[in-house]
């Protein structure tokens, strides 16, 4: 882990990810491994999400691990929550090509916040801070 247990304010655990709410800020979600988000699991940490922050915007730090994947209509739940969800940018930390490149082609096609892969926690969080300080 990037950060110790006492920098966890709260979390929360759903079937698919491990959210929680640092102290510096971040929501760091922890995807589980071989896990399949469909709409039904987007909507379920779409609240979960909600229940760690309300309404207030907060930058995100994904960690999906090489083995997770969206479903077409977990993708098109995302692109419909996005601009209600509490979410400020999104900093994708993934060490798959693959990933890098499925996350740019979201960027690209529907993706309306700040959004960037990295290859380690700490240039993510960084990048994080910088967005929140502006």
């Amino acid at each position: 882990m990037f950060y110790s247990d006492n920098e966890i304010l709260k979390e929360i655990i759903t079937n698919t990810a491990i959210l929680r709410l640092l102290r510096n800020g971040i929501i760091h979600v922890e995807f589980k491994e071989n896990s399949e988000i469909n709409r039904i699991e987007h909507t379920i940490n779409s609240k979960a999400l909600h229940s760690l922050v309300g309404n207030e915007k907060h930058p995100i730090l994904l960690d999906g691990g090489e083995f997770v994947s969206y479903t077409k209509d977990g993708l098109k739940a995302a692109k419909e929550m996005e601009l209600d969800a509490p979410i400020m940018a999104r900093a994708f930390v993934t060490q798959s090509l693959a990933h890098k490149l499925y996350i740019n082609f979201y960027k690209r096609l529907s993706s309306q916040l700040p959004l960037k892969t990295f290859n380690n926690h700490k240039e993510a969080v960084d990048w994080l801070l910088s967005l929140k300080t502006k």
